[in-house]
């Protein structure tokens, strides 16, 4: 009816931060106000919205809960709005039947939703970036200690057993060597005690051949004495 706040709410002392109540109040139906009677950020609601909203409401004329109304694009003052509304039945008793209608620029809505999609995808090129460097690093300490353990192995392969095994991690990497290497250690240990078994199966053999040696002479003695 063109009251303000401070009219309709009875408030007529207020403070400064309560400026807002000298702001004028106008329905929907008053149609000689004007579009110029209404603030841009007020978003005014037009005939053609009410009128569908309307029509939802009259679909639901039999219910008695509150009417949640579906969303729809209208075009108001060259700019597209989604609008929704909210029908209030009752509250604790009390017939209401009030629809609330409220109207949100879809260009706010997506901005937001762009905004977003732009930091997903930074944050999927940083995820990107940070998992590449993670597996270029993996990717280097998993083959310069398989480059070690090779060229360990490939010392081995040579015929020499007494090189050591330095190279200390604690992944299977790590692992493999350490029993590669115990099983270096044994494998020298079951060489040294070959070598020793063969050194005394020289020595006995040696022995034997003294021995045979020492026979065969005594032998050709006997035979000379029996010839004689």
């Amino acid at each position: 009816q063109g009251q303000t706040k401070a009219e309709v709410l009875g408030r007529f002392q207020f403070a400064v931060n309560d400026r807002n109540l000298n702001e004028v109040l106008y329905r929907i139906d008053d149609d000689d106000i004007g579009d110029e009677g209404f603030k841009q950020r007020d978003r005014y609601i037009t005939d053609s919205i009410m009128e569908r909203v309307y029509e939802d409401i009259k679909q639901h004329e039999n219910k008695s809960d509150d009417i949640k109304g579906d969303a729809f694009k209208e075009v108001i003052n060259g700019e597209e709005m989604l609008v929704t509304y909210y029908t209030i039945r009752e509250v604790k008793g009390t017939l209401l039947n009030w629809t609330m209608v409220s109207l949100t620029p879809v260009s706010e809505i997506s901005s937001q939703v762009n905004d977003a999609i732009k930091w997903i995808i930074m944050i999927g090129i940083l995820c990107f970036i940070f998992a590449a460097i993670i597996a270029v690093i993996i990717t280097y300490d998993i083959s310069s200690g398989v480059k070690v353990l090779s060229s360990f192995m490939g010392t081995i392969q040579k015929g020499n057993l007494d090189i050591e095994y330095d190279l200390k991690r604690k992944d299977e990497i790590g692992t493999l060597g350490v029993n590669f290497s115990d099983m270096v250690v044994n494998l020298r240990k079951l060489i040294g005690s070959i070598k020793g078994a063969s050194n005394v199966a020289i020595e006995s053999s040696q022995t034997v051949s003294t021995t045979s040696e020492q026979s065969y002479a005594s032998i050709q003695e006997f035979l000379t004495l029996l010839t004689e």
